[in-house]
């Protein structure tokens, strides 16, 4: 009795109408949770925005009592035909420059290695600025059988820092290297007065 589909009736006696169409909104504001039922949020064009008020932060909880991995990040790159070296994901980390400009400093990927059924292999990569460039500086990488190698580009140092970090050590490999090799350490630290040697073919004794 009165009322329309939309139209609803308060308990001060005065009717309400609520817009249940969000399309021409545009600030629409939530009473409580949004439950997606096994649904998702897609963006018909554009990116996905999530501003959260100054200093607050975006939380994934998980509340489960057990011993698996949760909550999970899933960056799932839905590809039909993947090739080798496809970037399946990458994480920006960007500011303003002196001018204002919106930049990235650091970043995080990941890649193929490999995308063959049953052999994969993956690869995860770093970036910094370096001198106003963005620039590969460090690579986590699993080929094959072989051993997963962890590599340094553009001559980046291993720094190791003392108790207080007020001085360090840097390890540095030369400005140009011929062709590859590898130094394979000894399996003990051995005695007084020994130093470390090479049979000629990279192992060292």
């Amino acid at each position: 009795c009165g009322g329309s589909g939309t139209t609803y009736l308060r308990k001060d006696g005065t009717w309400q109408t609520v817009t249940t169409d969000l399309s021409g909104d545009s600030s629409p504001q939530l009473g409580g949770d949004l439950d997606l039922n096994g649904n998702n949020i897609i963006t018909a064009s554009g990116a996905l925005t999530l501003k959260p008020a100054s200093g607050a932060s975006v939380l994934i909880q998980e509340d489960e009592d057990d011993i698996d991995a949760a909550p999970i990040l899933d960056l799932y790159k839905n590809s039909a035909s993947p090739n080798v070296s496809d970037q399946l994901g990458r994480i920006n980390f960007t500011g303003n420059a002196s001018d204002d400009s919106k930049q990235t400093f650091a970043y995080m990927a990941a890649s193929h290695s490999d995308e063959t059924a049953s052999t994969e292999d993956g690869r995860i990569y770093w970036g910094l600025q370096k001198n106003g460039q963005l620039l590969q500086l460090m690579q986590l990488e699993s080929i094959g059988t072989s051993r997963p190698n962890f590599s340094l580009g553009r001559g980046t140092m291993l720094r190791f820092k003392d108790s207080d970090d007020s001085n360090h050590v840097n390890l540095q490999g030369p400005a140009t290297v011929s062709s590859n090799y590898t130094l394979t350490l000894p399996g003990d630290d051995g005695s007084a007065n020994q130093v470390l040697k090479t049979d000629g073919s990279g192992v060292l004794s």
